[in-house]
């Protein structure tokens, strides 16, 4: 059973992966798991590869855009980047 704090999570990611699909993007993966850590999304657009992370909050915990994000280190960003799924081995041009 999902609890209420994975149940908003994966409602962040739907609505995430609804706007990317929206704006042109092809979702390549959701999710994808490595002991390393996890990529809620990789997208496609145009030749380039975007690693997305998705941070969902409840009304009353707004913080402004990017916010969250300084809890995502540099180090764990390159190492994700490094570690792409082996299916885009070949078909990555860019990368962002």
């Amino acid at each position: 059973m999902k609890t209420k704090k994975r149940k908003i999570g994966d409602l962040g990611e739907d609505i995430a992966c609804n706007y990317l699909k929206d704006k042109g993007f092809k979702i390549i993966d959701r999710n994808y798991w490595k002991p390393w850590g996890e990529i809620d999304i990789i997208a496609e657009k145009q030749g380039i590869t975007y690693f997305v992370e998705v941070k969902s909050v409840t009304r009353g915990t707004y913080l402004p855009a990017g916010k969250h994000f300084e809890n995502v280190s540099v180090p764990q960003l390159e190492k994700g980047r490094q570690r792409r799924p082996s299916s885009l081995t070949g078909h990555v041009t860019n990368q962002r």
